[in-house]
């Protein structure tokens, strides 16, 4: 992908992310988000709950401060 290209979907994705926490914050309903990308984690969450191995590394779900902490 060129680097124009590159920037346009980065543009893209930070644009769908801010619709989305609006939508959440709007509804106040929850969503779930399974992403492998911490900057989109810490952008979009108000709760997190960190995975290995397909459980729960954390057995509660926390603001994103305190798992990245520990």
């Amino acid at each position: 992908m060129s680097s124009t290209g590159r920037a346009g979907a980065h543009r893209l994705r930070r644009r769908l992310q801010t619709e989305l926490a609006v939508l959440r914050r709007s509804l106040a309903i929850p969503i779930l988000l399974v992403t492998h990308d911490l900057e989109e984690a810490l952008a979009l969450a108000d709760r997190m709950v960190v995975m290995h191995r397909g459980r729960g590394f954390r057995h509660r779900a926390a603001s994103p401060g305190p798992n990245l902490r520990r």
